[in-house]
């Protein structure tokens, strides 16, 4: 549209804008800006608040600031951006700051603002401020709101306040699968406190909400604890019943159960369930499981086969390298970056595709940083690049912001003589 010589209007910018802050495009967006400026259009609030929220999602917070400081006009849009963004990136007392600003300026709170404010409230443990936050959300008939009401609980809840967390629950006219979550978690944290745990549970399913994985893990470390056999049965039928049996966190959170319980014969069917699902906590549980009940020659004999499934991965991967490579591929895409990482890492010999596999996996998940730290061993240990390489990483330095890693990519480009490659091109033309 702008090599056609088309001029943009303020509703083209923002949608752009948005796009560009969805996508982690900030160099982009930073192009889009410099429009703006060009344009005169930076100064239009709905603009502004535009750039505002590309910043706070994809660029420095310095950025952020530095916008939000030349606004002249400012409304609820703009103030609720930065003080969520501030949060999500866990600048807690500039957020808690800025919502005081916010109301020394005489603009009102939205929902949003409150749950951003409430949550950086409890991340410092200032549970007197937060509970003039509360206050505010009272007065302005947002306390009920079940978005907000969950922060609140969650404020009592990780400030320890938990009498104060139960009787705003006893008050809230709405809740759901968070606000039940919270309270669980809660209770199941301290012995004292889980037979109470237990009762919300079977409340819970009295009332017709229904428990999700998070739910399932909290009442079971509560259950483990205090060695209930029974409950531990009719929880492991729920979980059967919710199709969630084959999530490997409920399945170790059975194995602590059970072990803890006693009923090691229950352990061994869920460990043998898990085949190749089994990571690192399944196998210490059971080892520890057994401990717990003396049962001392079948921990060894299992500390033996954890060995040896150790030495058979490390087999595996050493005769057959796209073994390898199709792990950390399908690790990568699952979104488990730690396995991924875990199978590159015990990989004697890398091809280029585990590779890129890898940056791939970090890129895709957030991890701009990562993937280019590995793009630098990658360029260390010889490996040759191909154009696959070049455009994860490219889209890698947008995540980041960093012209500099991108022209390093460039030249890194150059030498591989695939500058010519239409896609490549196209990437380095965005940076």
């Amino acid at each position: 549209m702008r090599r056609a010589g088309i001029v943009p209007l303020n509703c083209i910018l923002i949608s752009t804008l948005s796009s560009c802050a969805s996508l982690v495009w900030i160099m982009l967006g930073q192009q889009v800006h410099s429009e703006a400026f060009k344009l005169g259009l930076d100064f239009d609030v709905p603009v502004s608040n535009a750039l505002l929220a590309m910043y706070a999602k994809s660029g420095p917070v310095d950025d952020s600031r530095l916008v939000f400081r030349f606004m002249v006009d400012k409304n609820y849009v703009t103030w609720n951006t930065i003080i969520s963004g501030l949060d999500q990136i866990e600048y807690f007392e500039e957020a808690i700051k800025s919502f005081c600003k916010m109301r020394r300026a005489g603009v009102v709170p939205s929902n949003f603002t409150l749950i951003s404010t409430l949550n950086s409230c409890a991340s410092l443990g200032l549970i007197m401020l937060g509970q003039q936050v509360h206050g505010e959300a009272f007065k302005l008939g947002l306390d009920s709101d079940v978005s907000v009401s969950n922060a609140l609980l969650a404020l009592y809840a990780d400030t320890g306040c938990l009498a104060e967390c139960l009787k705003f629950f006893s008050l809230t006219p709405e809740d759901d699968q968070v606000s039940w979550n919270t309270v669980i978690g809660s209770l199941s944290v301290s012995e004292s406190s889980i037979s109470e745990a237990v009762k919300y549970y079977l409340n819970m399913m009295r009332v017709g909400v229904s428990p999700n994985r998070v739910i399932f893990i909290n009442i079971l470390a509560a259950v483990s604890s205090s060695s209930l056999g029974k409950v531990s049965q009719q929880i492991h039928a729920q979980v059967i019943k919710y199709h969630i049996a084959d999530d490997t966190a409920i399945e170790n959170a059975l194995l602590a159960c059970y072990g803890k319980c006693g009923q090691m014969d229950e352990c061994e069917k869920i460990f043998s369930r898990l085949s190749d699902r089994k990571d690192d906590v399944s196998w210490n549980l059971m080892i520890s499981g057994y401990r717990h009940n003396n049962l001392w020659h079948k921990a060894m004999v299992l500390e033996r086969g954890m060995e040896l499934h150790a030495s058979a991965l490390r087999a595996c991967l050493e005769s057959n390298v796209l073994v390898g490579g199709a792990l950390v591929a399908m690790y990568s895409k699952c979104g488990r970056i730690d396995y991924a990482l875990r199978f590159f890492d015990m990989m004697p010999k890398r091809t280029v595709y585990s590779w890129n596999s890898m940056i791939s996996g970090y890129a895709r998940h957030g991890y701009g940083d990562k993937a280019l730290r590995l793009f630098s061993r990658m360029i260390e240990s010889g490996q040759r690049l191909d154009h696959f390489t070049v455009t994860t990483v490219l889209s890698a330095c947008a995540s980041v912001a960093t012209l500099e890693h991108g022209m390093e990519v460039h030249a890194s480009a150059l030498r591989a003589c695939l500058e010519s490659d239409v896609v490549v091109g196209t990437w380095e033309c965005t940076c």
